[in-house]
């Protein structure tokens, strides 16, 4: 049985979705590093709302429903993945026909296509942006042993824990004193664990959730208040301390923006739950797989922009964008969904 959506932070998601979009997009960049602090925000978003979804289920830790649960999500995201590569081929190959055909690019192509990226070193070949799938394919097949994991452990200690680990090694790495090689924009064991801390959030909301049901009204203005408070510290934590900051400790602030908005009860929640947003977190996907394609395959179109504006640019490719996700999620998603199901009827078995 589905539980009630969380509004608010599927309008979080969208936001996140658009501002990663400006960030890539021809605008000059802002005094934020979006594309760091969206990710992080998306991260703890995707893990605290997977524990929301699936702790209180039953998830068999075994391989056969661990390969069936990881193939589910591939199914349904690989179509668009694949649409998105063409894209980016096309571009590749127009700006570089000769060292399009090479053995190196061959092999990258491969990578991207297998959602492999983030594991290499060629982060963003093709369409650059499919390595968060990838990152977050790797989250969603230590799902069922993280939730293993969740219910035999201090959910409270654990979170801790994970949080000194993530932020212990990114400290190591930037004294140069780690015997690991992470970068910790892409690397898919960083963001699993931010994926993770997300997940151990879920204890916390629940346990708040359940402080907050006595006297509704007046909790609503204190959440309300509170709601403002984390946006506003958050917005300028950002570019306070833009550069300044490692990433760790903004991964600390997005948990705490990710648990106040999940309690979905105060004004700016009311706000993030508006009509608009819910519609675009139904294409996020879509949009955020295309975005990246789209900038980089219309950019030869709009340079120098002498000729026509950063912001008309912005524009024409947001457009471009927003409609190719619509027409796949309207017309191709479910019958490019019934295709690859069929391709990989015997490994994914039914009710996925």
């Amino acid at each position: 049985m589905s539980k009630e959506k969380i509004t608010s932070l599927a309008g979080i998601k969208a936001t996140a979705m658009l501002l990663l979009f400006v960030w890539h997009s021809p605008l000059p960049d802002p005094p934020v590093d979006l594309g760091a602090r969206m990710c992080e925000i998306l991260f703890i978003c995707a893990g605290f709302l997977i524990a929301y979804n699936h702790f209180d289920e039953d998830f068999p830790l075994s391989f056969d429903h661990v390969r069936k649960y990881l193939l589910g999500k591939m199914i349904k995201i690989w179509p668009i993945h694949f649409i998105a590569f063409l894209l980016a081929a096309l571009e590749r190959a127009a700006e570089d026909p000769q060292g399009f055909f090479k053995l190196k690019t061959l092999f990258s192509a491969i990578v991207n296509l297998s959602f492999l990226q983030a594991w290499s070193t060629d982060y963003f070949s093709f369409n650059g942006a499919a390595w968060f799938i990838s990152a977050l394919l790797f989250c969603y097949l230590m799902t069922p042993v993280f939730l293993a994991i969740m219910k035999r452990s201090n959910t409270l200690i654990l979170l801790v824990f994970c949080m000194t680990v993530r932020i212990v090694l990114e400290l190591a790495s930037v004294n140069d004193i780690s015997v690991f090689e992470l970068n910790f924009h892409v690397s898919p064991v960083i963001r699993c664990i931010e994926f993770f801390i997300g997940m151990l959030l879920y204890p916390v909301f629940i346990k708040l959730k359940h402080k907050c049901e006595p006297a509704k009204k007046s909790q609503n203005i204190l959440i309300s208040l509170a709601e403002i408070a984390v946006l506003s510290s958050y917005i300028f934590l950002s570019i306070r301390f833009n550069e300044i900051w490692i990433r760790g400790y903004f991964v600390i602030v997005s948990c705490i923006l990710v648990l106040v908005f999940s309690l979905n009860d105060g004004l700016v929640s009311k706000f993030f739950s508006l009509e608009p947003f819910c519609r675009f977190s139904k294409i996020q996907l879509e949009f955020y797989l295309f975005h990246q394609a789209v900038i980089i395959f219309m950019k030869p179109f709009f340079f120098p922009y002498s000729v026509i504006s950063p912001m008309l640019a912005t524009i024409i490719d947001f457009v471009i964008v927003l409609l190719a996700a619509i027409f796949y999620k309207t017309l191709l998603s479910k019958s490019c969904t019934k295709i690859m199901t069929a391709l990989f009827r015997k490994e994914t078995g039914h009710g996925i």
